[in-house]
């Protein structure tokens, strides 16, 4: 978890706040998706807690996930899915709402640089992990995101290539409008 601040000049700093992570289970074989998934859930319960401790009075938040599958069930009705997965999702969406949500490339998630166990004596001196993506410490619009889960596999492909595009022109767009300060 990343904190972003703009300083009166316009510089945007970033820090790291907290990181936590878990080990997959071995003998419960979870699906990647449901790993995911699993971290979502990790996410909003540490975005929760910080919201609580953090002494700002309603800070903004952004969650960020690489996980297409992952932001589609947050994005979609629980209770479309199966049992597992809807609870997970009512408890994403009652700590930090679907729109809060947004995808992040997995080379520039910071999170899975622990998740893939990365050397301490690496870590130590890894800008993305002690600062967040370069994407954070630069000016940007998030995009107001609707996944939308289509039925046949030719539609899911040709939306999968356009989420794709939706979510690299929001990287690189750059906006003066009022940025979240917790990520």
């Amino acid at each position: 978890m990343y904190s972003r601040l703009t300083t009166n000049s316009g510089k945007i700093i970033t820090t790291l706040l907290l990181a936590k992570s878990k080990i997959a289970p071995i003998k419960q074989k979870k699906t990647l998706p449901r790993l995911e998934l699993a971290a979502a859930v990790l996410l909003a319960k540490v975005l929760n807690h910080i919201r609580k401790v953090l002494p700002f009075k309603n800070p903004e938040i952004t969650a960020w996930s690489d996980s297409m599958i992952t932001l589609a069930w947050i994005q979609g009705q629980p209770s479309r899915w199966k049992t597992y997965v809807a609870n997970r999702v009512v408890e994403i969406n009652n700590t930090v709402l679907a729109q809060y949500w947004r995808h992040v490339k997995t080379a520039d998630n910071p999170a899975d640089l622990a998740s893939r166990g990365l050397l301490t004596s690496k870590l130590i001196n890894n800008e993305q992990w002690w600062y967040g993506p370069d994407f954070l410490r630069k000016q940007f619009t998030l995009p107001l995101v609707q996944i939308i889960i289509p039925t046949n596999e030719e539609a899911k492909q040709k939306l999968c290539a356009r989420n794709k595009k939706i979510f690299k022109s929001a990287k690189n767009a750059n906006s003066n409008s009022k940025l979240p300060t917790i990520h």
